[in-house]
């Protein structure tokens, strides 16, 4: 199923925005509209605990004890919430993090978000992400200097436009995300008229793109990140060859809550919560510990 909704994905992220052809600035007043075309999410009020017959749902999850404790946004592929969502909460909880499970889709109506023309398009997508990062505000165990967005997909194109000074100012209320970490985005969607730019020049939020070679995406975005960070943007990346990331599942991997300080560190860290293996029938990104990567190296 997730593998079906990627190549739809694939297939139609090209029509997702069809006004966009006729948009030839992308600015805050553009991406206001956009966002308005839902309504906004209504979020949980309390946490809870994750059990073995927990539903899939949005849902805010903390480990036990006062806290406070680091926390983690999750953002669905155009797929809605699957099994590969649960997974990466369970672990990112084991290891002490509060996770927010954002679902884009359910209170609108929607099983999934790949059509074109959907209400549920990546604007929208990002003020669901800002609206929830002020919603934490009001939990004492959520420590308010370390929350982070982990984007899939869809989720990672709320992941780049969130890490833009430009593209966050009409929902950041004055609060950013303290890394973002982007699965398998796409970094410009190519129209008839014209291009769409998710990877801004303007990124001012330490950002992870995680890619694989089998993909379209490293193609187009990997020269545009060389550019970026040559100019000090706070952006990383890696692409995993001969691998096609929509397969990907979690593993367990030893993650240091206490160690995600700020910034780069946070993304850092959430892209080292899991090891990914292959799903059966798919090659996917290899087993390796994305910290690896990173070790030795100062921020």
């Amino acid at each position: 199923m997730l593998m079906q909704m990627y190549v739809v994905a694939v297939l139609v992220v090209p029509m997702l925005l069809p006004s966009v052809a006729q948009a030839q600035v992308l600015d805050e007043a553009f991406v206001r509209s956009r966002a308005q075309l839902a309504r906004d999410l209504k979020f949980p009020e309390q946490a809870k605990s994750l059990g073995v017959f927990s539903a899939l749902e949005m849902a805010i999850y903390k480990p036990e004890g006062a806290g406070p404790f680091p926390a983690l946004l999750l953002m669905h592929t155009c797929g809605g919430l699957t099994q590969h969502i649960q997974e990466w909460t369970k672990r990112a909880m084991q290891r002490g993090y509060v996770v927010f499970v954002i679902d884009s889709l359910t209170q609108r109506g929607l099983k999934e978000n790949c059509a074109p023309g959907t209400s549920a398009n990546p604007f929208r997508g990002e003020k669901d992400a800002f609206d929830a990062l002020e919603h934490l505000k009001q939990f004492a165990f959520v420590d308010q200097q370390r929350i982070g967005l982990v984007g899939f997909s869809w989720g990672a194109f709320v992941g780049l436009l969130a890490s833009s000074q430009e593209m966050s100012a009409a929902f950041a209320k004055g609060k950013r995300f303290g890394g973002i970490v982007a699965f398998y985005p796409y970094c410009t969607v190519r129209l008839s008229s014209g291009t769409l730019d998710f990877l801004r020049s303007d990124i001012t939020t330490p950002l992870l793109l995680l890619l694989g070679d089998a993909d379209p995406a490293p193609v187009d975005c990997v020269p545009k990140l060389e550019t970026l960070k040559n100019q000090g943007a706070p952006v990383e990346w890696h692409v995993y060859p001969g691998a096609t990331l929509p397969g990907a599942v979690v593993d367990a991997h030893l993650w240091r809550p206490d160690a995600a300080h700020s910034g780069m560190d946070q993304a850092r860290h959430a892209a080292g919560i899991c090891r990914l293996r292959a799903t059966p029938g798919i090659r996917s990104m290899r087993s390796r510990t994305i910290d690896d990567r990173w070790r030795g190296i100062a921020v």
